[in-house]
């Protein structure tokens, strides 16, 4: 996935949508999207992490996490994000995710 270069973060009063902030993501070279964060506050039914279609994926967290998000986008020099797969200490974990640290060449796998 492309690394996460600059963001806009929207953080709503009143929307007709059901999250309360949002975080879109560009990549390093021009404006292109290249994905989104949502945040929903506690008690609205949060949907499953989704792509349309194979580069842009939406990750969807409880409004709580809204700090731990932007933080990482602020600290790291290095934030990508998307859909992967790995074998953590005898569990196997496939999802959405962030990805801090470097792009990777171990054993995640990142669709």
């Amino acid at each position: 996935m492309p690394k996460i270069g600059r963001y806009r973060i929207e953080y709503n009063s009143s929307s007709n949508q059901s999250w309360t902030a949002e975080i879109r993501c560009y990549n390093d070279a021009d404006t292109t999207l290249v994905g989104c964060i949502r945040f929903y506050k506690q008690g609205v039914p949060i949907p499953a992490d989704s792509s349309t279609g194979i580069t842009l994926p939406i990750l969807n967290y409880e409004l709580s996490r809204f700090n731990d998000v932007v933080t990482l986008l602020r600290s790291e020099d290095y934030v990508d994000f998307g859909k992967g797969s790995y074998d953590s200490i005898g569990a196997s974990v496939a999802g959405f995710a962030l990805f801090t640290g470097g792009e990777f060449t171990g054993d995640l796998e990142v669709n």
